[in-house]
């Protein structure tokens, strides 16, 4: 079904465009460890689906991004909290992005 992962070249290669990812389990197929099951799971992964973080056909940013830093990726959703300079990244702290079996704010 893909050819090369996260790079079609035709924007209709690889999925229907009207499939959830998630739902359908497409991304865990490659990436199993961020399915989980989570005590806490990250809400965005579960209500929205990955793409609401990532670009699966391509990004040229870091991770497959929607955006070119990942704190400008969790700001879309979470607005500007906790960030004593602009250079802190919510990943300094929130390591367990995808979901955590520990802490319910995603730390280690």
């Amino acid at each position: 079904m893909f050819g090369v992962p996260h790079a079609a070249r035709d924007p209709g290669e690889g999925r229907p465009q009207d499939m959830e990812p998630v739902q359908h389990g497409l991304c865990f197929k490659c990436h199993p460890e961020k399915r989980g099951p989570w005590v806490y799971e990250h809400s965005a992964v579960k209500v929205e689906g990955c793409g609401i973080c990532h670009v699966p056909h391509g990004s040229p940013n870091r991770f497959l991004l929607t955006t070119r830093d990942i704190r400008r990726t969790c700001i879309q959703c979470h607005g500007q909290h906790h960030f004593n300079t602009p250079q802190q990244s919510c990943v300094n702290c929130h390591t367990q992005i995808h979901g955590s079996n520990f802490s319910r704010r995603f730390f280690q």
